[in-house]
């Protein structure tokens, strides 16, 4: 008991290893006053000592009181917590989290923050035909370029989608700028033409519903559009003209593709009141 214990020392509470300490006192004790009972019987057969002398009287009660203490002492260390609360071994999976998946997402880069700061309307008129328009805006102390800033937008018949219609395939309206608002439901434009373009792509995400994707890039040069620049205190704005749902919310994406294939990510929310 004595090795298990010290082998278990740090397991124990205070009160855990006291009991253990002392119950190895009272064993090797009670060992003692046995050994001195075969003594003092073989002694007495010699004729050497009495049997009645004081210290034969006394150890057989001694023996006694350890025996009591023993058992006190036995019962406490089976009903008290003793032993120290222990962490359950871990299993693989934490394993692998604490091994694997977490140093690997520790050691990934953050992503980048978006290069433009984008004016999004709180809130547009539900049932209405009505236009909006979100800014980016170059608030950095140097110019911009992006590959692109794509925004997605859904129209049809879900929660989510900012536009009911028209359910007709959108399109870009070449001719848009500030001064000349879109006037045609199911257009988008990008102003201004100096520094921007629109390019607008149609993905079918189920009966009834569809999400496009409309891309900010640069002026095409020779039929082939270019980055978007965007200079120190110059924004572009990007607007479109279609039925607002009925009143609900609507989580748009704005994503930033960087020239070396990093992309920014925004999910600005509009109320549909």
């Amino acid at each position: 008991m004595s090795i298990d214990l010290k082998n278990n020392w740090d397991t124990y509470t205070d009160a855990g290893k006291a009991l253990n300490v002392l119950q190895i006192v009272i064993q090797g004790l009670s060992v003692l006053v046995d050994a001195a009972l075969l003594l003092g019987d073989a002694l007495i057969t010699a004729g050497l000592v009495a049997a009645d002398c004081a210290v034969m009287v006394a150890l057989p009660v001694l023996g006694a009181i350890l025996a009591v203490i023993g058992i006190v002492v036995a019962l406490l260390l089976a009903f008290l917590g003793v032993v120290k609360p222990q962490e359950p071994p871990k299993t693989p999976l934490e394993t692998f989290i604490d091994n694997t998946a977490r140093p690997l997402i520790n050691g990934l880069t953050a992503p980048p923050l978006l290069s433009l700061t984008y004016t999004v309307p709180a809130s547009l008129p539900a049932g209405s035909t009505a236009g909006f328009s979100i800014t980016a805006k170059n608030n950095t102390a140097a110019a911009v370029t992006l590959t692109r800033s794509t925004l997605t937008l859904e129209v049809g018949n879900d929660d989510n989608a900012l536009f009911s219609g028209p359910t007709t395939s959108w399109t870009v309206d070449s001719a848009f700028n500030t001064t000349k608002p879109l006037s045609k439901a199911g257009t988008v434009g990008a102003s201004p033409p100096t520094i921007s373009a629109a390019q607008i792509t149609e993905n079918d995400v189920n009966t009834g519903l569809n999400s496009y994707d409309v891309a900010v890039v640069g002026p095409a040069t020779n039929g082939t559009s270019g980055p978007l620049v965007v200079e120190v205190g110059a924004s572009v704005s990007i607007s479109w003209l279609g039925t607002i749902s009925k009143a609900g919310s609507t989580t748009m994406q704005i994503v930033e593709t960087l020239v070396n294939g990093d992309k920014c990510r925004l999910s600005p929310v509009i109320n549909r009141v």
